[in-house]
């Protein structure tokens, strides 16, 4: 949830829009962007005004980095799902153990 990395009171007074706290929040693990809706929603732009106001704050308004809760904030709700299928645990480790190998294949 939103709520466990953003400090909602520390964004009191913001205009830029954010998601609810109850809101899930998104994995980059796995990301397909569709470009014409990224610059559509100036999600760049976006994520720089973010990152803006965390430089200004007194308080810091949110914990897990600096790139994730930008993004997310940047992003809201704009995006889908892709299911679990897309999930791929565990690939960038060192070792993998054969019948592991053979299931994501």
């Amino acid at each position: 949830r939103m709520s466990q990395l953003v400090r909602y009171r520390a964004l009191k007074g913001q205009t830029l829009p954010y998601p609810d706290g109850k809101a899930c929040t998104a994995s980059r693990a796995v990301m397909v962007i569709n470009l014409e809706r990224w610059q559509e929603l100036k999600v760049t732009s976006r994520i720089e005004e973010w990152m803006a106001v965390y430089e200004k704050a007194p308080l810091q308004p949110w914990t897990g980095g600096m790139a994730v809760v930008p993004w997310l904030l940047s992003i809201g709700d704009a995006y889908a799902d892709l299911g679990e299928q897309w999930l791929c645990g565990g690939l960038g480790q060192d070792i993998m153990s054969f019948q592991a190998s053979q299931v994501i294949r």
